[in-house]
């Protein structure tokens, strides 16, 4: 949520191309993927809580070091050390929330996830393009590690539980072998169809804001303000969207938010370069249902696995959808060319790259069973 947006930042103090920056974000995302994908068959054997403060803890040391690169290839080495921790931080969380609530009402408590998302871009985001211009990239970086090591004393306090506390029955038998998931049907369509919507998202995401700078030609100082719209309207739109899922369906509801998204996705790649007026509205719409259908299929994932086996299928669904960003960074990077002034050519290609990956979606989402899959 803050290196790409501050990609302009970083492309023109180390005169990066398209391909450089998207490996910081691929670099990021597929050490998320091969590290989730190394502890994922083992993951749910421990304390879901103590994985999460440890996790964390070295996560918020990544960030340490990314705000002290000297280099270039010193920050691509601190993303991928950060990238590999935070890989699982979101299939943890996922799995802490699948042991709360029940199915029935999982999306509402699921939402409040996302409103944490869109905080990240309602504050993050704007403050840090706000700093940034004012100290320099590395100032954020210092300020978000600093509130991190504050977050992990508080985890420490609220999740850790002693040893002596927990229950002989607690522990867990031997983990499912390599192919178990990619055998059984609906966790194996979980997996493909978060391939699909990866690519339906960071196909877009990853060059959002070069694009709006470069080739809109919008000012990097109001760049903050279309992430403030965006969150905002998914601050707003996110819980009403959690209590409809529950209510309506989550299938149902995600179908109909993905569907919707392909209209925003379109005038942004598929038209001239946007307007600042226009670009500030479609943020609403792009941002709102983006986050919004994000929640019913969350939701989904959590119940096409016993409950047994959630955190371990959870984890390796992150390390798929972390190597499918990074394979995304690199499509991208082949596929966009930067100009000598710093225009974006063939942002329209990855435009349509992303709608048909929301159809394929669609697609797979509705071949998945409606129950749940006993393993």
């Amino acid at each position: 949520m803050i290196i790409m947006p501050l990609g302009s930042f970083l492309m023109e103090q180390w005169e990066l191309d398209a391909d450089r920056f998207g490996y910081l974000i691929s670099g990021f995302a597929i050490s998320g993927g091969v590290f989730a994908l190394a502890v994922s068959f083992f993951m749910h054997r421990f304390e879901v809580n103590k994985i999460l403060c440890y996790a964390f803890l070295l996560f918020v040391a990544g960030i340490w070091a990314t705000a002290l690169a000297p280099s270039y290839w010193i920050l691509l080495l601190a993303r991928i050390f950060t990238g590999a921790f935070g890989g699982i931080l979101g299939a943890l969380i996922l799995t802490g929330i699948s042991q709360r609530y029940a199915y029935s009402g999982r999306s509402r408590a699921i939402s409040f996830t996302t409103v944490g998302l869109a905080l990240a871009s309602v504050i993050g985001v704007p403050s840090g393009l706000f700093i940034s211009s004012h100290l320099g990239w590395r100032a954020p970086f210092f300020l978000l590690a600093g509130i991190g090591v504050i977050i992990s004393l508080l985890l420490y306090r609220a999740l850790w539980t002693p040893k002596s506390q927990i229950p002989k029955s607690a522990k867990k038998p031997a983990g499912p072998s390599f192919l178990f998931f990619f055998k059984k049907r609906n966790p194996l369509l979980g997996l493909l169809f978060s391939v699909a919507v990866v690519f339906s998202q960071y196909t877009i995401f990853i060059y959002l804001a070069p694009y709006l700078i470069f080739n809109a030609e919008i000012p990097e100082s109001e760049l903050g303000m279309i992430y403030l719209v965006g969150g905002i309207a998914t601050i707003i739109s996110a819980p009403v969207v959690g209590y409809i899922s529950d209510k309506w369906g989550k299938k149902k509801l995600f179908y109909l938010l993905s569907l919707l998204l392909i209209a925003p996705i379109s005038i942004i790649t598929l038209l001239a370069p946007p307007t600042l007026s226009i670009v500030l509205i479609l943020a609403v719409f792009y941002f709102s249902l983006d986050a919004g259908r994000m929640i019913p299929l969350n939701t989904v994932l959590t119940d096409l696995v016993s409950d047994e086996m959630r955190a371990s299928y959870l984890t390796l669904r992150s390390a798929v959808k972390k190597v499918a960003t990074g394979l995304v960074g690199i499509i991208g990077g082949l596929i966009i060319y930067t100009q000598p002034d710093g225009k974006l050519e063939h942002f329209d290609l990855i435009g349509l790259i992303a709608i048909f990956s929301i159809f394929i979606s669609l697609v797979l989402v509705f071949l998945t069973h409606q129950e749940k899959e006993v393993m």
